[in-house]
């Protein structure tokens, strides 16, 4: 509960949980929480059986599952943090209303950040699938006194620091826990880096298509929070077109799937 709410704790100490600040970066926590955190956890209802099953199969099914499971959480996670972080200014604006505004600079971050966070996702529930539940325990006990540390460091700062720890924090932490993974289940660096080239590559599409459009736009609103999402849609889809036209035909696949159950 520290390592995923001890950033509320703090600033709502430090400022009061009825402040302007404390209202902002709880504002800023609220769609990418509803979006990022509901799949995620989704996804650990179903990774840790999912995992112990492909162990039982063999060594190398269980390599192949851990890394899918990095390659398709990711390819998710990235490019939706990324779209997070380009729609906050408008989003902000259009739901919450411009009193808001302070929440803008920390969910562009925070959007960034839950995007990140896949990688650990990912890989979180393979411990306790492979017979070593008490990793995941001390991944927490380690991080959440850094985490902890780092907000009560910053916070006098304001919020846009508190948010600045959570990249600071997460970032080289998923880094870390790919490199266990990798440890644990044979798996090497190349295989994981080839896994997150589908996310790579869409968020490149993403930013270049949709960050011009945010850049380009001097007031927010809906009509160039649409056009955002718009451009950014079509670079996702561009990205993959030209980075990894394998995933994207698997993509269009499932979808067609999809559909035709509808029908």
């Amino acid at each position: 509960m520290l390592w995923l709410n001890g950033d509320y704790l703090v600033v709502s100490r430090h400022f009061g949980s009825k402040s302007r600040e404390f209202s902002s970066y709880f504002t800023a926590f609220r769609l990418p929480e509803l979006i990022l955190g509901s799949v995620y956890n989704l996804f650990s209802s179903v990774a840790f059986p999912t995992f112990s099953k492909a162990r039982d199969m063999g060594a190398e099914k269980l390599r192949d599952s851990s890394l899918k499971a990095l390659r398709m959480l990711c390819l998710f996670g990235f490019p939706v943090g990324a779209a997070l972080s380009l729609i906050a200014r408008d989003f902000i604006t259009v739901w919450f209303g411009g009193s808001f505004s302070d929440a803008i600079r920390p969910m562009e971050l925070l959007g960034a950040v839950g995007g990140f966070a896949a990688i650990g996702f990912a890989s979180g529930d393979v411990y306790a699938a492979i017979g070593k539940p008490r990793l995941g325990l001390y991944f927490t006990l380690v991080g959440a006194p850094i985490l902890i540390g780092g907000f009560l460091a910053v916070v006098d700062h304001g919020i846009v620091a508190v948010a600045v720890v959570h990249m600071a924090v997460i970032v080289p932490y998923s880094l870390f826990r790919i490199e266990v993974a990798n440890r644990l289940l044979g798996t090497t660096w190349r295989q994981s880096l080839s896994a997150l080239r589908p996310a790579a590559v869409t968020v490149a599409g993403i930013v270049a298509l949709a960050l011009p459009v945010r850049l380009g736009t001097t007031h927010a609103g809906i009509v160039p929070l649409v056009a955002i999402v718009a451009a950014g849609v079509a670079g996702a889809v561009g990205g993959l077109a030209l980075g990894d036209r394998a995933t994207l035909r698997q993509l269009a696949g499932l979808g067609s799937g999809a559909v035709a159950r509808f029908r």
